[in-house]
């Protein structure tokens, strides 16, 4: 085994005892060698990000008033790919604050997090409060936009319960119902023909 070997497995080590500070440190030691291991570079992504994330959880503990670093905690799971963990703390954040405009924000993260998992119930849910904020709320008629072009770029035959649902309720443009409607004609398809034409699909 070289020495690039050894260290390579005592990041890896480090790594799956959570001891992410020194497993990234780790992983850089091997990579700064000049050995150009996709091991390492991937390992070293998931022990920076699980190193964010136990810090952030550290400033959150410390100052649990402090919205900011709860909503880098939210962003930082959402990265991370934890869409459900992501939901839960945005949930629990939405009970802890009666203010307009913080509410907002949550739920906005809330809405990226659904959208990654595609949880019907909490998409539907904040995009309405979102979408309406729009017309009462200063700087939120921007969201819309930021909203429909979510809409737009999706192609994930998932979101169609979450489009079909959004549809059916109560929302103030009639052309935005019709958007959605367009878009879980073209996403299913997009399903149809990935039955079709990919193997396995069916």
């Amino acid at each position: 085994m070289t020495d690039a070997d050894e260290l390579l497995s005592e990041a890896d080590a480090l790594l799956e005892q959570n001891r992410f500070s020194e497993a990234k440190l780790a992983y850089r030691a091997v990579l700064e060698s000049g050995v150009a291991s996709s091991r390492a570079i991937i390992n070293l992504e998931v022990a920076e990000g699980e190193d964010r994330l136990a810090f952030l959880r550290s400033l959150v503990a410390r100052y649990p008033e402090e919205m900011e670093y709860r909503i880098a905690q939210v962003n930082e799971l959402i990265l991370a790919g934890r869409a459900d963990h992501a939901i839960q703390f945005c949930t629990l954040m939405l009970g802890k604050t009666t203010e307009l405009r913080e509410q907002l924000l949550i739920r906005l993260l809330r809405l990226r997090a659904a959208a990654q998992s595609w949880r019907c119930e909490s998409y539907v849910e904040d995009f309405r409060e979102v979408w309406n904020a729009g017309e009462t709320v200063p700087g939120f008629d921007r969201m819309r936009r930021t909203l429909i072009e979510s809409i737009s770029g999706c192609t994930r035959v998932e979101a169609i319960p979450s489009f079909q649902a959004l549809a059916e309720g109560r929302i103030v443009s009639e052309a935005l119902v019709q958007f959605i409607q367009a878009k879980v004609t073209e996403l299913r398809a997009l399903e149809e023909c990935m039955k079709s034409e990919v193997p396995g699909m069916s």
